[in-house]
């Protein structure tokens, strides 16, 4: 069996090249385009969906995880779809988010509507699914609508999250951090592609399943968890008129000066990380994802919390010190 993996260059891709080569599959690697001017989404660029098209001559199975930093997730699954019409391929595993849901506290199954949700991200993935469904035609869909990825090299979950702790600028966050986290193991997501690549036919053309840890816990705990972990505690309580200065007043400022960076490369810096109303809204809003679905279908071996949490303060660690640190070493901080 031939797989093209189309983002292997990326935090996920590159874990889940590993992991496919490891199960003897065979990788065919496609770059992430990061191209800085798309078509409309009524578009195709026939040049590059004939350049898709040839490197998916001879793969079976198409594996797309470009991570959100890729703005152009619409044109990208319809370029994909047009491309594996084209040349046969029988499956297309796609890597899609639980941005889709938008912000609602409420137990998440993967028949929850997806409703427009007024941001760019969310509505584009919710775009290229509908896409993606159009290949059930033709072939087998598999879409994993996936939690908050952690494990080594995570920038948004381990490591902007272990510097705002340590800057003391989020804690205990009150009612505002009682969002579902729904993290999920960067392994346990390598793992699900790599079932859902192997295994034979399921049983519908079209397969949507949220992918998170069923022990994953609300935002509040996965900061206390964290902090313990990579010696950030005490944990602060920040107050919401805190919260309110980091959204509304820093963010901003933080933005901004980043754009001065761009335009005088000499000015330092800027290694802030923002607290977006995005974020914010994450950590106060977020559903929990139900995941009896994948767990009927492909029965993944979930990484326990703790350890998801142990591995990704290890890696923290050592970015921040430079030096390899035994996970073992910091179980006993959680306890």
């Amino acid at each position: 069996m031939k797989v093209l993996l189309i983002g292997a260059s990326g935090y996920v891709g590159s874990a889940l090249d590993v992991k496919l080569r490891e199960s003897g599959i065979s990788v065919l690697e496609a770059p992430c385009d990061r191209r800085s001017v798309q078509p409309r989404r009524s578009e195709i660029d026939t040049a590059h969906m004939t350049y898709l098209a040839g490197l998916m001559a001879d793969a079976g199975v198409i594996v797309h995880c470009v991570g959100s930093a890729l703005e152009s997730a619409e044109y990208d699954a319809r370029s994909i779809v047009e491309a594996a019409i084209r040349s046969g391929v029988k499956k297309i595993v796609y890597m899609s988010s639980m941005a889709v849901y938008g912000f609602a506290n409420a137990d998440l199954d993967e028949e929850a509507p997806v409703p427009p949700t007024g941001t760019h991200y969310s509505d584009a993935m919710a775009f290229a699914e509908r896409e993606l469904a159009r290949f059930a035609q033709w072939g087998e869909v598999v879409i994993f609508r996936t939690g908050s990825i952690v494990g080594a090299g995570g920038r948004p979950w381990v490591q902007r999250i272990g510097a705002l702790l340590s800057e003391r600028r989020i804690g205990d966050l009150g009612r505002m951090g009682d969002g579902w986290s729904n993290i999920v193991a960067l392994d346990d997501v390598c793992q699900a592609v790599v079932l859902s690549v192997i295994r034979p036919a399921l049983a519908h053309r079209l397969n949507v399943f949220n992918l998170a840890a069923p022990d994953s816990p609300r935002w509040n705990t996965y900061f206390r968890d964290f902090a313990l972990a990579i010696d950030a505690a005490p944990l602060r309580r920040v107050s919401p008129g805190r919260i309110r200065v980091e959204v509304f007043a820093k963010a901003p400022l933080l933005s901004a000066y980043r754009q001065l960076c761009e335009l005088f490369p000499i000015l330092p810096a800027c290694k802030l990380d923002a607290i977006t109303p995005a974020l914010i809204k994450t950590f106060h809003l977020a559903g929990k994802l139900n995941v009896s679905r994948i767990d009927a279908a492909l029965s993944v071996r979930w990484t326990p919390y703790a350890q998801t949490v142990q591995h990704a303060a290890a890696w923290y660690l050592a970015e921040q010190q430079r030096t390899v640190i035994d996970p073992d070493a910091v179980s006993c901080r959680m306890h």
